[in-house]
C-alpha cells in the first residue's frame, strides 16, 4: 500500500501526546537522543554526524511533502517535550509499515504504545490499509510485547543485516486496522 498527498502538515493528538509531521527543528532536538541504545534494534545506525543527520532529515521532509513517507516527532502535549519519533511508510498491497524509538529517560510510561496506537488509527481513517506491518528483532521483548498488545500476529520473518552489527531476526507482526 502506498501513501499520497502532501504529508508535511500532519498533526494527530492522543490523550498525552501530539504528533506532528517532521520539521528541520525538530530533527536537530532529536539529534541527541539517537543513541546507539536506541538504534541497536532499528534498520538504521545513529548518524556519525549532525551533518549526516541533518542530510538524513532534508529527505525525510522531501519524501513527506511527496506524499511517498511519513516522519512524525512525538511531543508530550503538556510540555512540548521530545519523547521520541515515528514513521509510516509503504509495505505491500494491504499493509502500511510503522516504527517507533522513544528516547531512553522516556521508555516505560506507555508513551510508545499510545503514540502507535493513534498512528494505526490515523492511517485506517485516511489510507484504509488492512493493518500494520511492524518488523520486530525478535529480541526486543518491549516492541513484541506492543504488537502483541495491539492484536498482532507473526506474519513472516526474514533476517536484518546491518552495518556494525551482527545478523538478527525480523519478525513481522500484522496488526490489525481498528474496526469502526
Amino acid at each position: 500500500m502506498f501513501l499520497s498527498g502532501d504529508l508535511s502538515q500532519t498533526l494527530i493528538n492522543s490523550e498525552r501526546l501530539t504528533l506532528r509531521a517532521l520539521t528541520a527543528a525538530d530533527a536537530a532536538d532529536s539529534y541527541g537522543e539517537v543513541t546507539g541504545r536506541i538504534a541497536s534494534f532499528m534498520s538504521w545506525s545513529p548518524p556519525t554526524s549532525e551533518r549526516e543527520f541533518e542530510t538524513t532529515s532534508q529527505r525525510q521532509l522531501s519524501n513527506m511533502k511527496a506524499g511517498k513517507e511519513l516522519h512524525l516527532v512525538i511531543r508530550l502535549t503538556s510540555t512540548s517535550e521530545l519523547v521520541g519519533r515515528m514513521g509510516l511508510h509503504p509495505a505491500d498491497a494491504a499493509l502500511l509499515e510503522t516504527g517507533i524509538w522513544i528516547k531512553q529517560s522516556a521508555q516505560r510510561h506507555g508513551y510508545g504504545r499510545e503514540a502507535v496506537v493513534a498512528l494505526i488509527k490515523w492511517a485506517s481513517t485516511r489510507f484504509h490499509p488492512s493493518g500494520s506491518l511492524w518488523p520486530v528483532v525478535d529480541e526486543n521483548t518491549s516492541s513484541i510485547g506492543l504488537a502483541e498488545g495491539l492484536g498482532g500476529e507473526i506474519i513472516g520473518t526474514r533476517q536484518r543485516w546491518k552495518a556494525g552489527d551482527k545478523e538478527r531476526t525480523l519478525l513481522l507482526y500484522r496488526i490489525p486496522a481498528p474496526v469502526g
